[in-house]
This record gives structure tokens, C-alpha cells and sequence, in this order.
């Protein structure tokens, strides 16, 4: 292919769906940091005290969840996702809605409420499926990885000599603009923006080379997996025969199952109790113990709610190679390199490079637009720059469109 031809693909694969695109890394941006985000926008999450994980009062925060809501359904308890974060217990009313309660670490007392559509909730549906149905909404979404990937290889091909660019900073033109005769200053000053945006194009895209890699195959892997690749995992254990009633967990119980583990696995660390939700199925404590690229449900105990007994352990290296892959592509997608508590750094690395790729998105917009601009002098008063982009946008355009309305209705929906 000759280099004008692969211009060609780099810019219909930018162009195409820039709105989708631009969406997509912007939001996969905020939700690196969403919980952050809530941290930020809730009090009833910054906590006072910072305990260690494996000393966390799990009884106590169920007994708190159940006795300031003896009329509602204790789903989950989820330890503090970092040092400064409380614990929390989602719960679900009798109207059959959900919400979030937060707690203490170190006394277990409850600290304040929260939505269950929290900004974490919101970024994560909206990045993930565009808060569609997900069999719709996550393969449009992973197929965004395609473009990447045709982005990445045409834009090496197109910048020549670009191993040679690491360090090759923007510079801006030495002659003010006020300098030149006004009938040139329009047509100069869109040159320069061109000259100047298309040095920080090039910088960023190489600088972020490997984060784009990552993106592209995770993108892939998940593509794949809406699709029905999907890992298998052992199925939990079913309890027909005992008889099972809808009263909370008792405390002891609860504290004979966290006993269980630490003399199994000393170095598990507890990250989420889930309940039972019917009579069939056991109380699950999932978390992370020395392996790294899973998540927390790859490590599991699961047991039996009224007895106690331990039921079914579950352990990252009994899982396949199919779901090891399966359990590594969100860490690597979202920079969770080990959990959460103590990689916080990995996270913010991984902002910083959603920031880049944003920009990168945003400024192939902005090339194409100051092109059209420098081919047509004409249209540096008749047209805008964003009018420019959308009308070169092709038939993905008004779909495309289309989603602004649809999320902004969606959101108004969820929220309310």
C-alpha cells in the first residue's frame, strides 16, 4: 500500500466515528478514576481511620447493615477500595431498589448513604456498553479497538522516521501574528494551529504507543467475548438439601468462616462478601491473596450460610488458561494491577495516558478540520470547525450524533 493510500484508512478510521471514539476514551478516562470521583463528591466515604485489610470488623459491619435496616436485604460488603476510603454494604429496599451504605473501618459504624448509581456506576455503564443493553452495547464499543488498531498501524506508516520523534517538542512560529499584513493573518494562523497541534499529534502518539497497544488487545478480547468467547468457570455449589431460612447471617457464623480462611490462606485479604440471595446459594468471600491480573472473584471460599462449612474454594492457578486470560484483561484495561489498595500509583498512570489518548482523538479532529480550512480558504468564515469535522464524518455521522440525545436522556433517567 502506498503511504497516500494508508493517509486514506488513517483518516476514515479517525474521522469515521470520532464522536464514538472521542466518547469512549474520555469516559474510560474518568472511570480509571471514578471512584475517586466519589470520594470527591460523597463525605460519607472519606474515612477517618485507615485499617488493615486483614483486621477489617466484617461482623460488625453486617450487624450494623442489619440492624439500621431490619426492612431492607444486605447484598454485598465491600471492603474500602484504598486507604482513605470506608467500607460499604449494599442493600436493597423493599421497593426492590438498591443503595450503598458506608462504614466505618476500624469501629464499624455507620458513616452515611449513598446511590447505588454512583459516578463509579456511571462511568463503568457508560464506558462499557453506552448504558445500552450489553449484548448491543459492548460489542459496539470493543469494536472502537479495530479503529485503534488501524490508527496505530497507519500512523507509523504515515510518520516517517518516527522512532526518531521521542523528544521532537512543539514549537510555535517566532513572528507574532500582528506582525504580518492582516490579509495573511487568518490564513497563517490557521497554518500554524495545523503546524503546531500536528507536532503535539505525533508526540503523543508515540508516547502512548504501548497504552494503545494494551487498549487495542484488551478491546479485542473483550469484542470477542460479546460475541460468546466468554471463559467457563466452575459453577458454585448448590444447597438443596438444607433448609435455609431469610434471617441474616449470624455474626459467629460469619466470624467462624473468616477464621477458616486466614488458617487456610494467611495472606488472603478479604475484598467482598457476597450473600445469598436464595436458598440455594452459598455466602461467597472473595478477595486477593499473591497473584496478580485477576480479579477478586478468581479467589473465592464459598460456604454454607447456616452451618458455616466451607463448600468450595476457588484458586487463579486451578482456572484455565481461557479464564486466567478472561481474568487479566480489566487489570490491564484499567490499570488494577494488583486489586486496588497500594497500586493507586498504577491507576493514575493509567489516567494519564487516557488523557493522552483523549487529546489524540480530539487533535486528529482538530488536523482535519484546519486542512479542510487551509484547502478552502473560503470556509474560515463560512463554516465552523465543528461543522467542518461532522460533515467529513461519512455515514457513522448521525448515528453517531444520535447517542448525545440518547445519553443525555438515559442519564437524566438513572439519576432521578
Amino acid at each position: 500500500m502506498s503511504r497516500r493510500l494508508w493517509t486514506r484508512v488513517h483518516t476514515l478510521s479517525g474521522m469515521g466515528a470520532c464522536l464514538l471514539l472521542s466518547f469512549v476514551l474520555i469516559t474510560g478516562t474518568f472511570a480509571t478514576i471514578s471512584n475517586e470521583i466519589d470520594w470527591l463528591a460523597n463525605p460519607a466515604i472519606r474515612a477517618q481511620h485507615s485499617v488493615t485489610p486483614n483486621y477489617l470488623p466484617w461482623p460488625e459491619f453486617a450487624k450494623q447493615a442489619n440492624q439500621h435496616y431490619p426492612e431492607s436485604t444486605l447484598l454485598q460488603l465491600l471492603a474500602p477500595f484504598d486507604h482513605q476510603f470506608n467500607a460499604q454494604a449494599v442493600l436493597r429496599n423493599p421497593q426492590g431498589e438498591r443503595f450503598r451504605v458506608y462504614l466505618d473501618p476500624k469501629s464499624g459504624q455507620i458513616t452515611g448513604e449513598g446511590r447505588w448509581l454512583n459516578w463509579q456506576r456511571f462511568f463503568r455503564l457508560t464506558h462499557r456498553h453506552l448504558m445500552m443493553p450489553t449484548q448491543y452495547g459492548v460489542p459496539i464499543v470493543s469494536a472502537t479497538a479495530f479503529l485503534l488498531l488501524a490508527l496505530l498501524i497507519s500512523g507509523l506508516v504515515i510518520y516517517k522516521g518516527w522512532y526518531k520523534g521521542w523528544l521532537h517538542w512543539p514549537t510555535k512560529a517566532k513572528t507574532p501574528l500582528s506582525e504580518l499584513p492582516k490579509p495573511k493573518q487568518a490564513a497563517q494562523r490557521v497554518r500554524r494551529s495545523y503546524r503546531y497541534w500536528g507536532d503535539w499529534h505525533r508526540l503523543l502518539g508515540l508516547w502512548s504507543l504501548p497504552f494503545v497497544l494494551l487498549m487495542v488487545i484488551t478491546g479485542i478480547w473483550y469484542f470477542i467475548e460479546s460475541l460468546g468467547g466468554r471463559a467457563d468457570y466452575p459453577q458454585l455449589p448448590q444447597l438443596t438439601e438444607i433448609e435455609h431460612t431469610s434471617a441474616p447471617v449470624e455474626a459467629a457464623n460469619l466470624t467462624t468462616m473468616l477464621a477458616q480462611i486466614a488458617q487456610r490462606q494467611p495472606e488472603f485479604q478479604v475484598k467482598r462478601i457476597v450473600w445469598p440471595t436464595s436458598a440455594e446459594r452459598p455466602l461467597v468471600i472473595q478477595g486477593q491473596a499473591q497473584t496478580w491480573l485477576v480479579r477478586d472473584r478468581a479467589n473465592h471460599f464459598a460456604f454454607d450460610p447456616t452451618s458455616g462449612a466451607l463448600l468450595q474454594r476457588r484458586q487463579p492457578q486451578d482456572l484455565s488458561l481461557h479464564a486466567r486470560i478472561s481474568e487479566a484483561a480489566d487489570p490491564l484495561h484499567f490499570g488494577w494491577l494488583k486489586g486496588s489498595e497500594g497500586f493507586s500509583w498504577a491507576r493514575w498512570l493509567w489516567c494519564v495516558f487516557g488523557i493522552m489518548l483523549s487529546t489524540l482523538s480530539i487533535s486528529g479532529c482538530h488536523l482535519f478540520a484546519t486542512k479542510a480550512f487551509m484547502r478552502e480558504p473560503q470556509q474560515l468564515t463560512a463554516k465552523s470547525w465543528f461543522y467542518t469535522c461532522f460533515s467529513q464524518m461519512g455515514p457513522l455521522k448521525w448515528p453517531c450524533a444520535a447517542l448525545i440525545p440518547y445519553l443525555i436522556v438515559a442519564s437524566v433517567y438513572l439519576f432521578l
